[in-house]
């Protein structure tokens, strides 16, 4: 969590919250197990599923943020 308020770069800061994104998957997943009821899978499946979107457009951004701009680019 300091990680991701404090992070000295963006980067570092996206890996944190990967992180904790898979930490509430792994706890939302654990206690499916422990219940017996699979209530909240759907949670893990979408927390899941937002974390790697944020993943690929944070990597998107980086590519992007690389190349010079020009203006023939669709």
């Amino acid at each position: 969590m300091i990680r991701l308020l404090i992070g000295p770069s963006l980067p570092d800061r996206v890996v944190a919250l990967d992180l904790i994104a898979y930490i509430v998957i792994a706890f939302i997943a654990t206690y499916c197990i422990h219940t017996g009821t699979s209530d909240f899978i759907d949670a893990a499946i979408v927390v899941a599923l937002i974390a790697f979107l944020g993943t690929t457009a944070f990597a998107r951004y980086v590519l992007k943020a690389g190349r010079p701009s020009t203006n023939d680019e669709i």
